[in-house]
């Protein structure tokens, strides 16, 4: 009995271990070049449709839900601090970008094809939502000479004196121009990790099934039960469930668990199927191999003893045999 549950307590452990340990090692903690704007990520998109945007999100509307998202924003700030100057130059800004952003005309990231990336001025003209403003107030060359340096750049990581004197005229702060920056050059292939209905409906059935068979093995063990069912059920439904775990690890050649691409979810999804399934395995087999019926002895010699006469006992020898 003792020896059972030792072993009842390890297979226990066994599946912890391969749940807990077995998942992807953590990732570095990289920009998330996926989102279309620095500052506030996907937040516009999200707030304006309840759903994260998506591979078949059109780029030209998930820009203009962002530019339209940072316009109501500050149009919704304090102002308090700004005198009737500033007041009037940043109405000034807010009107052009909502006419820029009605227009719908964006530039492209032709250069970073695998990330998003802000992109002042590209090289076929198209200008930025920050960059058409500077062209409005400052002038073209002064929008040249800034995408001449920092092209690529996200606009809080611009070191341009030009710059800095132009946001100080604009009635925004550079944090607020940073906002309204949007990123371009969405890639389908770093859309978050899907696992498929499918997947996740068979990982629930047989989860279910598996921990409530290895809790049957368990209580089995414990009590010296002999019904062979449970067991053979126990190895049957842990083979399916590991056999969905191997068929659930992704295979792509260029699949590493320190690539932002790798499909995390489905992995931790098939090492928990693999751990339970081993688990199931296991506890199963050892039930099966050690909890037999004990075999009836043929033949049995037993003492007894009876009353033999006032005040005294005798001892007898009965000796059976079964047939």
């Amino acid at each position: 009995m003792k020896k059972k549950t030792i072993f009842l307590g390890l297979a226990c452990i066994v599946t912890m271990t391969a749940i807990f340990f077995l998942q992807p090692a953590p990732k570095l903690r990289m920009p998330d070049r996926q989102a279309v704007n620095p500052v506030i990520g996907d937040l516009s998109f999200k707030a304006s449709h309840l759903a994260a945007p998506g591979a078949n999100t059109d780029e030209v509307a998930r820009v203009r839900t962002h530019l339209a998202f940072a316009e109501g924003q500050l149009r919704g700030a304090s102002v308090a601090h700004l005198s009737a100057q500033q007041r009037a130059r940043r109405a000034l800004m807010l009107d052009l970008l909502h006419a820029y952003w009605t227009a719908g005309i964006f530039p492209r990231n032709f250069d970073y094809p695998g990330e998003r990336r802000p992109c002042f001025i590209d090289r076929e003209g198209r200008i930025c939502a920050v960059g058409y403003l500077v062209e409005q107030t400052a002038g073209c060359a002064a929008a040249e000479a800034i995408n001449q340096k920092h092209q690529y750049k996200d606009l809080l990581a611009m070191n341009d004196p030009a710059l800095d004197t132009w946001v100080a005229s604009s009635g925004l702060s550079k944090f607020e121009c940073a906002l309204i920056q949007p990123s371009y050059g969405w890639t389908p292939s770093l859309e978050p990790t899907y696992v498929s209905p499918e997947q996740t409906l068979a990982t629930a059935a047989l989860a279910g099934t598996t921990m409530s068979l290895i809790g049957l093995n368990g209580l089995q063990m414990l009590k010296g039960k002999q019904a062979r069912f449970v067991p053979i059920a126990g190895i049957v439904t842990g083979a399916a469930q590991l056999g969905l775990g191997i068929g659930m690890i992704p295979s792509a050649l260029d699949d590493n668990l320190w690539n932002p691409t790798y499909p995390q979810r489905q992995h931790a999804l098939a090492m928990m199927n693999i751990g339970l399934g081993t688990s199931s395995i296991l506890l199963s087999t050892y039930n099966l191999i050690t909890n037999r019926k004990p075999k009836e002895k043929p033949l049995a010699l037993n003492a007894y003893a009876y009353p033999a006469g006032q005040r005294n006992m005798a001892m007898g020898l009965a000796l059976s045999k079964r047939f």
